[in-house]
């Protein structure tokens, strides 16, 4: 599904130019959700083939007994044969099982698009499914097994399913015929899926599933997202329609509408964690959720409904006893500032808000005046522009050992954009601490110790920036 490269790989063995012009002919190598797949014409020249496999840590034994291979380790390096055929050979290898420092590695770490594009492709805030006039196509049952169907009066060969839960492979998941209809089981993660048929070689999207997409590199897929939440709105039977508009859709008055089931109009959907605001619209009538008692004041003086789905974080801002009004605002729900009003007891302010795992600057704002958690000592940014930071569900921590004598350490990388006031460090025990989270893949990273951009020493990983300058690279599974 992505855009591939093509480099030369030096051989093991001593060949005239000619041959080493044709490896680069038949050898090819691709990133895929974190993984290097290796791709090899099947040669009838025996010896120009061995060396092409030797060359990238194989051997031409594993061609002795496919089909007993498929899906496991072919040799000591960690290469897995995921497809073959009279023409191709394909390998698949985790680019963490890459050393530091190996040609391979080198050479993707020069390209990020590829990283940028899955994330962009998969990492979705909402999504509902939609399918033609028959039955769906996807069907879940009760253990959270979905079975995905081609329906097709045709004679097919073979059928396979291929999306991004199993990194596009093209021979994980037959499908079986029965009755006419091709099916296969899948497990699937909540969210957002992309998918495609291998029908007797081609490619196809689901004929029957209305949600498509275009990728980075001008495919179209099919899309299916694993439903996690339901609007429900009972009563008003006499609707012709009712839609659900909020911030999780951009507020598109005609992006999800609701169907009436069993005597209520209700919408599943798949919805990230997060802190959401939200109207039904009946019959063009925006109305709150009379349901939901979890309400805001919006800016044009009335109120949304609001959702706080998922894992809760408590915030609390101590003393302003004499305020008014104090509110929450800040990344985790786009900085509004009318939405997260805090509650008041004896001892100052406090709300539960649900917050997706993250890195994200938050302030408080008493009556009107914004101001910094002054119980939290980490920070980012400076002035005006100085932000509390809050790390839900840290699975990282970064330690800079030595520098004793330094009066600010930073940390700065992908997570907050390369801030040059990035995340303030705390001294502890004699080294530099923070612990924050990270998402899964690569992130690039550098500390910063009073004003002085450095390396982590403590890691031999690192890549050249493009900008006379390196950074330290750690992979997280």
């Amino acid at each position: 599904m992505m855009r591939s490269g093509i480099f030369l790989v030096m051989l093991l063995l001593c060949f005239s130019v000619t041959e080493v012009n044709a490896q680069e002919e038949h050898l090819n190598y691709e990133y895929k959700n974190g993984n290097v797949i290796l791709t090899c014409d099947n040669l009838e020249d025996s010896v120009l083939l061995d060396a092409l496999l030797q060359s990238a840590d194989c051997t031409k034994s594993i061609t002795d007994s496919l089909s007993t291979l498929s899906g496991k380790k072919v040799s000591a390096s960690g290469w897995e044969l995921i497809y073959y055929s009279d023409e191709k050979i394909v390998y698949r290898k985790s680019m963490k099982d890459f050393k530091s420092g190996s040609s391979t590695r080198n050479f993707f770490f020069e390209d990020e698009e590829e990283e940028l594009k899955q994330n962009y492709n998969l990492d979705v805030v909402s999504g509902v499914n939609a399918f033609k006039n028959r039955k769906p196509s996807v069907n879940r049952d009760e253990d959270d097994v979905f079975t995905f169907q081609l329906f097709s009066k045709r004679n097919y060969k073979d059928v396979y399913l291929s999306g991004s839960f199993n990194n596009w492979s093209t021979m994980e998941h037959l499908m079986h015929l029965n009755d006419g209809i091709w099916s296969v089981d899948v497990k699937l993660d909540k969210g957002k899926n992309l998918y495609k048929f291998i029908v007797d070689g081609k490619w196809m999207i689901d004929p029957e599933n209305v949600v498509e997409e275009n990728d980075w590199g001008g495919n179209t897929n099919s899309v299916f997202y694993n439903t996690n939440y339901s609007f429900q709105l009972e009563n008003y039977d006499e609707a012709k329609e009712v839609f659900v508009a909020g911030s999780f859709n951009g507020w598109d008055e005609n992006g999800m509408q609701l169907k009436r089931i069993n005597g209520r109009w209700s919408a599943d959907l798949f919805l990230r964690e997060g802190i959401y605001s939200y109207k039904f619209i009946v019959d063009g009538e925006w109305i709150i959720d009379p349901a939901n008692p979890l309400k805001g004041p919006n800016e044009y003086g009335n109120e949304n409904s609001l959702i706080s789905f998922g894992k809760q974080h408590v915030f609390r801002l101590e003393n302003y006893s004499e305020a008014e009004r104090v509110v929450l605002t800040g990344e985790f729900n786009d900085w509004e500032e009318a939405g997260l009003s805090m509650t008041k007891d004896n001892e100052g302010w406090e709300i539960d808000v649900a917050v997706r795992p993250g890195n994200y600057n938050y302030k408080f704002i008493v009556d009107g005046q914004w101001i910094t958690d002054p119980e939290n000592p980490v920070h980012s940014g400076i002035d005006e522009y100085r932000n509390s930071v809050v790390f839900i569900e840290a699975n990282y921590t970064f330690i800079l050992k030595g520098f004793d004598n330094a009066q600010e350490v930073l940390l700065s990388g992908t997570f907050n954009g390369w801030a040059d006031k990035g995340y303030t460090m705390q001294k502890e025990n004699g080294n530099w601490v923070l612990k924050i989270y990270l998402p899964k893949g690569k992130t690039r990273y550098k500390f910063v110790v009073d004003g002085e951009w450095i390396i982590d020493p403590a890691n031999p990983l690192w890549e050249d920036s493009g900008m006379e300058s390196n950074n330290s690279v750690l992979w997280m599974k």
